[in-house]
């Protein structure tokens, strides 16, 4: 399991910068010595001392970092957990700018600059990443990203934040207190040195070297039988993918599903359960589900050999195949156990009112991203309101209801996430689908434009056109599937405009990281804006094939 660490007070000391700040402003006493705490406990005891002590902090985080230095055996504790192999992350909740810096200095960056100057980011120290650093603007995202990263320790200096109710359960908690306080939750493990520190985590506690090692250990539960090798298959937006093979030669595929706060769907059980449901219904175009362990986050699966699928008339065809299949078990005994699919829409205001959900949590990272508060102020929302209002007056020319509910009858068993991304090719060209970590049910409006819009997609108009003409076919029974499609495929449109910018959320580029997914945060996020701008091209286009 990762190991976490804060980086304020913890793996930086601040004690006598903060106090030379302090007796600078005339706010404490010449001969004063103390810890920061103590500094910081003085400081607040004068008339407005709240907002002193803030004045101190942007002052310090800031035009001062450069002065700061590690705590006494922080480097070496990194560098001995590096030798074991086990991956760190740095999570730090530091907002961007100070309310109280006049100068407006980039805390963030002050912090990363600080870590180059100490050799964080040399291959030959402590080799860190940029993609393992990670800042929170509150408590609340810092617990997040705490989970998120799937840290099975964390650091800390401050109590209150493992005192939250959110803070995972499952992470061991250490308290680095130089004032050796007594925590109230007997659970937290409490140290006043960084070589207590590492004593205690290299010797009392069973860290894992890599993530590669704990998805062996997990696989060769499942499968029974000892391996002889692990590979990192796949990286994919929300898992990992390793491929197994044992001492006697069998294959299979072993798929971790990380955790998020923000994120509660149980994606591993809903993924097992739906291949389960196919399989035992005829449906061999999937993988054979074996074993899972949910407590571990892992689940095994039948190994498919394959090659990605190039788009073609064959493969739509076998795609349209595949959803008809789909459609023919929709009153077998046991759908009716399956559940509404991830995000379902059975109405156009549910699309909407994702959209609206979505645009409120990017627009909470405007502080820290103003070309995204550009593009969403400028370009999106205008469009937005542009395409709603389209949506509405078509809905109302045909006598669909914009916050009606989609008829049970003419609702489908969807795979969510549908599409050539997500299926393999094999060597006698019969396609194999996968990823159905968010299958249920939902209107089929929605899982066709879905595949016709999803950017993972490389279709021409006349193969978009192919699919659309071929599922209005298969869902014939509802008379308003066409006019449906045309009010709707804007809105989806909108829809997939906000998914692409996901990566401006915190815990969702930490799901990434997770995933095997980093690299240069900057540069992918530019080219998420510029595909989002792609995207809302053709929530204009209105046509079929947009």
């Amino acid at each position: 399991m990762p190991v976490g660490i804060d980086f304020d007070n913890t793996i930086v000391r601040y004690d006598r910068v903060f106090t030379e700040a302090a007796r600078v402003r005339g706010w404490v006493a010449n001969d004063f010595f103390g810890s920061k705490k103590q500094l910081r406990d003085a400081v607040r005891l004068l008339p407005d001392g709240e907002i002193k002590w803030q004045i101190l902090q942007g002052e310090v985080y800031g035009d001062r970092m450069v002065e700061a230095e590690p705590f006494p055996g922080v480097v070496d504790f990194i560098d001995a957990v590096r030798r074991r192999g086990v991956e760190m992350f740095i999570v730090s909740h530091k907002t961007r700018y100070s309310s109280y810096d006049p100068h407006k200095i980039d805390l963030r960056e002050a912090a990363l600059e600080w870590m180059e100057k100490n050799g964080f980011f040399d291959p030959g120290r402590l080799a860190f990443s940029r993609q393992q650093i990670f800042f929170a603007d509150t408590r609340a995202e810092k617990i997040a990203l705490i989970s998120a990263l799937g840290c099975g320790l964390f650091i800390d200096d401050l109590e209150e934040v493992f005192g939250d109710p959110a803070f995972p359960a499952n992470v061991t908690r250490v308290l680095f207190s130089t004032d050796r306080e007594v925590p109230s939750d007997r659970a937290i493990v409490v140290r006043s040195t960084w070589p207590e520190i590492g004593h205690f985590v290299l010797q009392e506690t069973d860290i894992h070297a890599a993530p590669a090692d704990g998805a062996a250990n997990v696989g060769a539960r499942l499968v029974d039988a000892p391996l002889r090798s692990i590979e990192s298959a796949r990286a994919g937006g929300n898992n990992r993918l390793f491929r197994l093979e044992t001492a006697n030669g069998q294959v299979y595929a072993l798929k971790s599903y990380p955790r998020l706060p923000s994120d509660p769907r149980d994606r591993l059980s809903t993924e097992f359960l739906a291949l389960k449901f196919m399989r035992r219904h005829g449906i061999d175009q999937v993988p054979k589900p074996i074993a899972k362990d949910r407590e571990a986050g892992f689940a095994l699966y039948e190994w498919i050999d394959g090659e990605p699928v190039r788009a073609s008339l064959s493969a739509v065809n076998a795609a349209v195949d595949f959803v008809r299949t789909l459609h023919g078990l929709e009153h077998a005994a046991d759908a009716a156990a399956i559940g509404a699919a991830s995000e379902a829409c059975f109405s156009p205001q549910s699309v909407v009112d994702q959209v609206q959900a979505r645009l409120i949590a990017l627009r909470a990272q405007i502080p820290m991203h103003a070309e995204l508060g550009t593009f969403l102020d400028t370009e999106f929302a205008p469009a937005a309101e542009r395409e709603i209002t389209h949506s509405r007056r078509s809905c109302g020319e045909v006598g669909l209801g914009f916050d009606v509910q989609l008829a049970t009858r003419f609702r489908c068993l969807s795979p969510s996430d549908f599409g050539f991304h997500n299926a393999l090719a094999q060597a006698d060209g019969r396609i194999v689908f996968l990823d159905f970590e968010y299958f249920g049910w939902d209107d089929p409006v929605k899982l066709a434009s879905d595949f016709v819009l999803h950017p993972g997609m490389d279709l021409t108009a006349e193969l978009k056109n192919r699919f659309l003409d071929s599922v209005s076919d298969v869902f014939q029974a509802d008379r308003t599937f066409a006019a449906r499609l045309q009010a709707l495929l804007p809105l989806y449109a909108l829809r997939w405009t906000m998914i692409l910018l996901n990566e401006f959320l915190p815990d969702r580029w930490a799901r990434r990281v997770v995933a095997g997914r980093g690299g240069d945060r900057s540069v992918i996020l530019q080219a998420q804006l510029g595909k989002a701008r792609n995207m809302l091209k053709r929530a204009g286009m209105r046509g079929a094939a947009v």
